[in-house]
């Protein structure tokens, strides 16, 4: 939370592994708050940035990098943070499969989400990929008791079916890149109010990792035990 001219906001962070279901817990955030306020919500490592600009109730940031500042906000209070965490093999497959990335740059990518999440992870709330596949409207009521709001079983209910993995496929796969309510990464592009990107669900494995590549991959990475314990 943040005192900003004595107006109390919420500050979050959605930090989660990519590829990890972590656009999920953002929109089930999103539209918890919305509901109860004023939202802003922005994908970027630019932290003060957006908190100088923004009159919202709640600010939303969401990216796979937290940098110093942001751990710092996390680890006093000042900023509350969601995130989820998958298998690595898994999560850097996907990576791969949905985005096009090579072996290098997938790897590149998650160790630097790991080394700011062996800062930070005592300070979230951490959710498995596993649990959102299994029990979504359980991780509805964390997510909702962590940012302190009370939802009805009729809101539960309508998120669940809102952002059931199925509906989610549907709706990425008709997505077009639209002026306005597209943003275009170049090697993807994503819905400005849901981030979601084209093709967002994977529908079928494109990219599987052969044994050569996995061990490769657990050779590379580092610092990986703290993930493994949120398993």
């Amino acid at each position: 939370m943040l005192n900003r001219k004595r107006k109390r906001i919420m500050l979050l962070s959605i930090c989660g592994m990519p590829r990890s279901g972590s656009t999920f817990s953002f929109n089930i955030a999103r539209e918890l708050l919305a509901s109860r306020g004023s939202i802003y919500s922005e994908p970027t490592e630019e932290i003060e940035r957006v908190v100088a600009q923004s009159h919202a109730d709640s600010i939303i940031i969401k990216n796979h990098n937290v940098h110093e500042s942001g751990i710092e906000l996390l680890k006093t209070g000042a900023m509350k943070g969601i995130c989820t965490v998958r298998d690595p093999l898994d999560a850097i497959e996907s990576l791969m499969d949905i985005f096009g990335f090579d072996i290098q740059q997938s790897i590149h990518a998650f160790q630097l989400w790991v080394d700011s999440f062996n800062a930070f992870h005592d300070h979230v709330l951490v959710i498995p990929y596993k649990t959102i596949n299994a029990s979504p409207m359980k991780v509805i009521l964390r997510i909702a008791r962590y940012l302190g709001v009370t939802p009805g079983p009729l809101e539960v209910l309508r998120l669940r079916r809102k952002y059931d993995k199925k509906r989610v496929m549907k709706v990425s796969n008709k997505m077009s890149q639209q002026a306005g309510s597209t943003t275009d990464l170049g090697f993807t592009y994503y819905d400005n109010e849901n981030f979601f990107h084209r093709r967002h669900v994977r529908q079928e494995k494109r990219v599987s990792l052969d044994k050569e590549t996995t061990a490769h991959i657990k050779q590379q990475l580092q610092r990986m035990d703290l993930v493994y314990s949120y398993l």
